[in-house]
């Protein structure tokens, strides 16, 4: 491996006592690829939550799952060197091709707001079952999704993916297609198939959700409601082992807003 590639003695674990020279490695490799922005433009050899939402840019991007923490020899760690690797031999992810702006006041072309629906539905920023939509029309919650993946993504937030602007390329890239080192490394399953499982498995519970949810409405303090939600959580944590992502995102969601 390359003297510039990432060797790491700790990693970036929570709880763990934090290796200096791990941290600034870290940094300095996910700022060259545009996922960290150092905080007031200087690499600190500590972490900071921005590292931490940075390492979980790179697990999205890769299907793996996002808990902004990175291991030795571990697929994160493994992933960053490949995507490193990659960027030295001049691998360039496929372009999102818009033929307009979408967006407030915007062109909005049909084929263009499917694309960045089903770009937000696959980051999280939409709930699947809205992103599966054959919606041709922007909408608010495209709208909130645009200006969440741009805060996250430090973009300027104003709820516009212009045709060649930064937020399109953004969407381009962690949305694209796994590249050869990271579909070699990553050693999850296959993206269609575990997007497809990821589907199912929502739709089901979510009859379940509106079966519960007609029966014990929102109160809290019911007992029947706070066995539901409990059996729901352990649910959800279940499909997240087994790879799940929106899925059980959206269902915590759901509960965090119906249970209070």
């Amino acid at each position: 491996m390359a003297a510039d590639y990432l060797e790491l003695n700790r990693g970036v674990v929570a709880g763990d006592q934090d290796d200096e020279n791990d941290i600034v490695q870290t940094k300095s490799l996910l700022a060259e690829s545009g996922d960290y922005k150092p905080v007031g433009g200087r690499i600190t050899p500590w972490r900071d939550p921005e590292l931490n939402d940075a390492i979980k840019k790179v697990q999205v991007r890769n299907r793996i799952w996002p808990d902004g923490e990175m291991r030795p020899k571990k697929a994160t760690h493994r992933i960053i060197n490949a995507e490193k690797k990659e960027r030295d031999q001049g691998f360039k992810t496929p372009p999102f091709n818009l033929t307009g702006s979408v967006g407030t006041g915007q062109s909005n072309r049909p084929e263009d707001v499917r694309r960045v629906r089903g770009a937000l539905g696959r980051l999280g920023y939409l709930d699947q079952s809205e992103a599966l939509q054959p919606k041709d029309s922007f909408d608010q919650k495209l709208d909130y999704g645009l200006r969440g993946v741009q805060r996250d993504y430090n973009r300027k937030v104003d709820g516009v993916a212009h045709q060649k602007g930064e937020t399109a390329s953004l969407l381009g890239r962690v949305t694209a297609p796994l590249s050869p080192a990271a579909r070699a490394l990553s050693g999850q399953q296959s993206t269609s198939a575990l997007k497809q499982k990821d589907v199912h498995w929502m739709d089901a519970t979510m009859e379940s959700v509106k079966e519960i949810a007609g029966s014990v409405g929102k109160v809290a303090s019911d007992q029947v409601g706070r066995a539901a939600m409990k059996a729901l959580r352990e649910s959800a944590r279940k499909a997240e082992e087994e790879g799940l992502v929106h899925g059980p995102r959206n269902l915590n969601h759901f509960l965090d807003a119906t249970w209070t």
